[in-house]
């Protein structure tokens, strides 16, 4: 992988169409065990703000999806914001997208949690 992407999010051609000015995590990758929770934040000056995040890969039936599903995040002035809950089998990748389109590409690192366990001993 390049090491400017690590830098950065990926930037799909929709970030310049929806007029993105800030966006949240900054870094390309985010550090993530199974369970926790991600935090993506948008600003923008339109007035429609939808957010959704997903770590499928993207096709077809995930775009068609993305576009019906208009309604996501939390709109807070010029910025919305939308959570992720990671899981278990979540790829490498968290793909944002706005208002049904892919805007951005977060490489996603999964930490492996240490379970520990309670063996109380025999007396």
């Amino acid at each position: 992988a390049l090491p400017e992407f690590a830098l950065v999010p990926f930037r799909y051609q929709a970030y310049l169409k929806f007029r993105i000015t800030d966006f949240a995590p900054s870094s390309g990758t985010i550090e993530a065990a199974p369970g926790d929770t991600v935090l993506i934040e948008m600003q923008t000056d339109l007035k429609d703000k939808s957010l959704l995040v997903t770590a499928q890969p993207i096709s077809d039936s995930l775009l068609q999806a993305a576009e019906k599903n208009l309604t996501g995040g939390t709109v807070l002035g010029d910025k919305v914001v939308i959570s992720h809950i990671v899981g278990a089998d979540d790829g490498q990748w968290l793909h944002v997208f706005y208002n049904g389109e892919p805007v951005l590409r977060y490489r996603l690192r999964l930490k492996q949690t240490r379970l520990l366990s309670y063996h109380p001993s025999s007396r």
